[in-house]
């Protein structure tokens, strides 16, 4: 494992296995028998739910109910995409419509849309948001990012998704920054393709690492996730989640101590890079990452994840 200062021990509670430092994707709206014997087998540490997992607020309640119950006697983590805007896997009635991130003003409302967030994800049974996008915005990069982010001042982006995240750490959810050590002015979406950034190391710490430095010193507990953008200066080889020089920056110049998870590793950008799911996951575990994120739901994928992972984290 890693080099992080979160406390696992002390989250996960009291379990008789090791937790394996996997998160994953279901494939609908309830948990099936294939699905569950592969958990029970190794007892990832949590799931991942996205739109075709929710129906109504009785069907996603019992869904989490179950996640979390038949793992047996620890906390199970699941985690949803919530940021507001475009990005919002419950949408009216089951949770209210959120601005994009570049319409919120000040201090005040980036606190409140993240309380309500919070809230609302508590009150299914969520406990982690993949929220805020930290990433700065900048003109004429990929519009993967876009107005997800607070927009193009670091001190801005600090302020606001700082206040966000202390929203929905205040409602009770531990929020994921993302996409540490920055996204933003990548010409390419990691969804569709490789990517690759070619500022200097003096260029990205006075810009793209400025708010996950913030973050990291603000005192507020998250979880951070990689992208797997490739950041030349840092790593010419190597996408950021499989980059041991990318993680140094992160520990070091950057100081975010927290779990730092990988974007989804069935994205395409990474699978030009690199397709085996059987030596990606142990190798990003190795080199970069805390926790594998894999959210496609293929059970063979998975199995082929959980069986190549022998590292536990507590």
């Amino acid at each position: 494992m890693l080099s992080s200062d979160f406390d696992w021990k002390t989250w996960c509670g009291c379990s008789s296995r090791p937790v394996k430092p996997v998160v994953l994707g279901i494939r609908g709206l309830v948990l099936e028998p294939d699905e569950r014997a592969l958990f029970l087998e190794h007892n990832p540490l949590g799931f991942i739910l996205f739109a075709r997992n929710i129906s109504d607020r009785t069907q996603l309640v019992n869904l989490i109910k179950d996640l979390k119950s038949f793992m047996g006697d620890r906390n199970v983590m699941v985690l949803v995409d919530q940021e507001g805007g475009r990005v919002q896997r419950l949408v009216p009635p089951l949770m209210d419509q959120f601005p994009p991130m570049d319409h919120v003003g000040n201090e005040n409302q980036a606190y409140n849309i993240g309380f309500s967030i919070g809230r609302g994800l508590a009150s299914y049974g969520f406990n982690v948001d993949c929220a805020p996008v930290l990433d700065l915005l900048f003109e004429g990069a990929s519009s993967v990012i876009g107005n997800r982010s607070f927009g193009s001042d670091p001190e801005k982006v600090s302020l606001l998704g700082a206040a966000y995240a202390r929203g929905l750490a205040h409602a009770g959810v531990m929020p994921v920054v993302k996409h540490i050590p920055g996204h933003g002015r990548s010409m390419q979406d990691t969804h569709l393709d490789m990517a690759r950034v070619s500022a200097s190391i003096g260029e990205l710490d006075k810009t793209d690492f400025v708010p996950f430095r913030y973050i990291a010193q603000s005192g507020i507990d998250c979880m951070a996730m990689m992208s797997h953008v490739i950041y030349s200066e840092l790593d010419a080889e190597h996408p950021a989640t499989l980059s041991a020089s990318v993680r140094r920056v992160i520990r070091h110049e950057i100081g975010f101590r927290g779990p730092i998870i990988s974007d989804d590793i069935c994205m395409k950008g990474l699978q030009k890079f690199h397709s085996d799911f059987s030596t990606i996951a142990p190798a990003m575990l190795e080199s970069a990452v805390d926790i594998v994120l894999h959210c496609s739901a293929d059970i063979k994928e998975m199995e082929s994840v959980l069986a190549s992972v022998q590292v536990s984290i507590c």
